[in-house]
């Protein structure tokens, strides 16, 4: 994870490009922004804190979201059904997003970049280093990558 944009961004040769994913906190409570699909549904998400020499076991993790994404995924814990571990004190940390067979991913490596993800304003995301708000997010991502259409 070298930056935000990195693992948000990210793609294997065999795979698409992925939108990019954003991310918030609110009193200790992160909240992440991806692309909203009505016809999809977040299955599940990890918080993992990084770690340069291994990939450690999830610090958060949570199953059954009951909230609505479309504003964006607030990772605490009255919004799932299931809620493994804390994120409390993580200052660099990967989130991985899971919808359907979707992984996106976003995430915070440095002090400054915990340090700005905590100073937005309300409503607002750090996506790849910049402040969009959820609305210009989904506008933007939505030109980009569309939701796909299910044809009869």
């Amino acid at each position: 994870l070298a930056t935000i944009s990195v693992l948000a961004g990210c793609a294997l040769p065999s795979q698409p490009i992925s939108p990019p994913s954003g991310i918030r906190e609110d009193a200790g409570i992160l909240s992440v922004i991806v692309p909203f699909c009505a016809a999809e549904t977040v299955t599940s998400v990890k918080l993992t804190k990084v770690v340069a020499e291994s990939i450690p076991d999830p610090s958060w993790s949570a199953t059954g979201f009951r909230g609505d994404w479309s504003r964006g995924i607030v990772l605490g814990p009255e919004n799932w059904s299931e809620v493994h571990g804390s994120y409390a004190g993580l200052t660099s940390f990967s989130v991985e997003v899971y919808i359907g067979r979707k992984i996106y991913g976003t995430g915070v490596e440095s002090q400054a970049e915990f340090d700005k993800m905590r100073s937005l304003p309300k409503g607002s995301f750090l996506v790849d280093g910049t402040v969009m708000t959820a609305a210009d997010y989904q506008a933007s991502v939505s030109a980009k990558f569309p939701c796909p259409t299910s044809t009869p």
